[in-house]
């Protein structure tokens, strides 16, 4: 997209140089029906990448096989994500294996070993980790295990009937999908579920001041405290010198 300023000589530059240079500009100009605002100084330059990645992204649908070791995967991932029946079985193959895995879980030992099994997988399951800049020294990492099953972002909203009668619905309808008994029930039962754990779950304030607390355990505490987690396999694979923070025990225990 090339633009020409073409200044409004009927104005003075000394008189309101704003209007000498871009009246005309702007009587001819037409915001585009999906934008809202237009800054001349940095949309046009974004309009002219986004048409040059359109005509990109058209050449490999068109057969375009890239040369560079970036943009051969990219490809790919762009043609997948393009895909959108393939995509569709894949996600109701990926659905399938989950809730066989999930409706595999006997009892509360088999759960804990299925959670801590994917703490670091890129599917996440019921505890995750973080790492965050050591509070002592900045220039290491240190990490954490949290237990969250929540949807909604805070207790506040799972005290809003209209979130939640909302939500049942919709989680009513994901059960439907996955043709799975009583989904009314379960939607039910996820909710109050989630509102148990939200109530355990400090607020935003207090969460972010729990980021400022030396909230450590070394990891003989850690083990012996959450046992029941069967945290072992994950931990072994942190090093040594990483310490460990315990910034919500309260789902943990």
């Amino acid at each position: 997209m090339s633009r020409n300023f073409q200044v409004d000589e009927s104005i003075p530059p000394c008189q309101d140089f704003y209007k000498h240079v871009c009246s005309k500009v702007e009587a001819a100009f037409q915001l585009p029906a999906d934008r809202s605002e237009w800054i001349f100084a940095f949309y046009d330059s974004r309009e002219r990448l986004l048409c040059a990645k359109k005509k990109y992204f058209r050449l490999l649908t068109e057969g375009y096989e890239p040369h560079t070791p970036r943009a051969k995967p990219l490809k790919d991932f762009y043609l997948a994500c393009m895909n959108e029946k393939a995509s569709a079985a894949e996600e109701r193959q990926m659905v399938s294996e989950k809730t066989k895995e999930i409706q595999a879980l006997a009892d509360g030992a088999a759960v804990a070993d299925y959670a801590q099994k994917h703490i670091d997988a890129a599917d996440g399951a019921i505890l995750s980790f973080f790492t965050d800049a050591d509070l002592d020294n900045p220039a290491q990492f240190d990490a954490g295990i949290v237990a969250d099953l929540r949807t909604l972002p805070e207790k506040s909203y799972y005290e809003n009937k209209l979130v939640t009668d909302d939500y049942q619905v919709l989680a009513a309808d994901f059960f439907k999908a996955l043709q799975l008994d009583n989904p009314d029930k379960r939607a039910r039962d996820l909710i109050d579920l989630e509102k148990k754990i939200s109530q355990l779950y400090p607020i935003p304030a207090d969460f972010r001041k729990r980021w400022t607390e030396r909230r450590y355990l070394d990891r003989k505490e850690w083990t012996k405290k959450y046992s029941h987690l069967r945290l072992e396999r994950f931990l072994s694979r942190v090093p040594n010198n990483t310490r460990l923070r315990d910034l919500v025990p309260e789902t943990l225990d």
